[in-house]
């Protein structure tokens, strides 16, 4: 709760010095699952524009599943297997692997 409370002071420093050893691993997915139902709520709100009934449609939550789980875990992992594979280490694959990473909290 500590780590919490710290998180909403702004201008704060004890934040940093508390998540300084104790990274947060569940950031990218928590923020995967938040853009998942976003997407899913967006897409049916504008389906239910479009037509005068309003009908949920779950192939929107699976799309957006299969994007956002790709993008955040997938294509990091193939790129690491790849990377490991070919024992070639070019920069723009770095960046590629540890882009999603950019979903976590990095001082």
């Amino acid at each position: 709760m500590l780590r919490l409370k710290l998180s909403f002071e702004l201008r704060n420093n004890r934040f940093y010095e508390k998540a300084e050893g104790n990274p947060d691993v569940y950031g990218p997915f928590w923020i995967a699952v938040t853009l998942v139902l976003a997407l899913t709520f967006i897409g049916n709100l504008v389906s239910t524009f479009e037509s005068s009934a309003y009908e949920t449609d779950y192939t929107y939550l699976m799309k957006a599943v299969i994007v956002v789980y790709t993008y955040t875990f997938g294509m990091p992992t193939v790129a690491y297997f790849i990377w490991k594979c070919t024992q070639d280490h070019p920069v723009d694959l770095i960046e590629v692997i540890f882009y999603p990473l950019n979903l976590t909290y990095i001082r």
